[in-house]
């Protein structure tokens, strides 16, 4: 016999009521987020096939990198440039031009099979009273086109007879298979007499193939 949502159940001649719920509770659903979590492997873990990382905050370390073979035979090398060997084909090239009086004069001629690197220039010029230096350059080809150099000369003699001008300095100029380097005295006034010099210092670097 059931009441009230009790049942009755007879133990060792005693009436025990068990209470049972009519309104069982509704189940719930349960969702799954997949959290990624640290891992620390100490030992060696075999990982086979391609491996991803796409988080851009984590750091990859990989610490024991296996060894690289080159298995190339004598008859088929691997091309190898040395670097530091480009300090051996420099062939060191310097030259000074008295000019006298000629304000544009060549000062070195490029062999054909040689690339100039100048990489000091020196140069002077003097002028008697009534004349003065406006500018000073270097002239060469290069890439198919004139290339010009400023000079900054100086002016560090100066008397009643003669007006001296004269620098040496650092540059990097180059100078193609084949041109010339010539220097320039722009002069300015009327100067009786004048004097012009200049030379350069640098290497020459051997070029293959050149037509």
């Amino acid at each position: 016999m059931r009441i009230a949502g009790f049942m009755p159940y007879a133990v060792a001649g005693l009436s025990v009521f068990l209470y049972t719920s009519v309104f069982a509770e509704q189940p719930k659903p349960v969702n799954v987020v997949n959290t990624p979590l640290p891992v620390e492997v100490e030992n060696q873990v075999p990982v086979s096939g391609q491996i991803e990382v796409t988080n851009s905050s984590l750091n990859v370390n990989v610490k024991n990198l296996p060894d690289v073979y080159v298995t190339n035979s004598e008859s088929d090398p691997i091309p190898v440039f040395v670097v530091n060997d480009v300090f051996s084909l420099r062939e060191p090239v310097q030259k000074f031009v008295n000019s006298n009086n000629s304000s544009k004069f060549e000062i070195i001629s490029v062999p054909y099979d040689r690339l100039l690197v100048i990489e000091s220039v020196t140069a002077r010029a003097n002028y008697s009273a009534g004349g003065f230096l406006e500018e000073a350059y270097i002239i060469g080809s290069f890439s198919g086109a004139v290339q010009v150099h400023f000079l900054q000369l100086l002016k560090t003699y100066e008397d009643i007879n003669v007006v001296r001008y004269s620098t040496s300095q650092m540059v990097r100029h180059y100078a193609a298979p084949g041109s010339s380097v010539e220097i320039e005295f722009r002069t300015a006034g009327n100067p009786d007499t004048t004097i012009f010099s200049g030379g350069v210092a640098g290497y020459y670097l051997p070029v293959e193939n050149v037509p």
